[in-house]
């Protein structure tokens, strides 16, 4: 009970599954070290590398979002 209260699960109704996500992401990362050894300061590097990919992916689509924004705007004068 005080799991699925912790979790965000109350009365049987999935509201997010962004806290049990979190928490199995946390639970992996934390085999991954323990069981194989991983150090980490390549932790480290990992999640720095995976936030300049998703730095990148976002900054890719506010720029399409943008250009169609712009495209709509300069076709909608004429």
């Amino acid at each position: 009970m005080l799991l699925t209260r912790l979790l965000g699960l109350r009365g049987g109704k999935r509201r997010s599954v962004l806290p049990v996500s979190m928490i199995a992401c946390l639970a992996f990362i934390a085999l991954a070290i323990w069981g194989w050894g991983l150090p980490p300061q390549r932790v480290w590097e990992f999640l720095l590398i995976s936030l300049v990919c998703l730095a990148v992916i976002v900054i890719a689509a506010l720029a399409g979002a943008a250009l169609i924004v712009l495209i709509r705007k300069l076709s909608s004068r004429e």
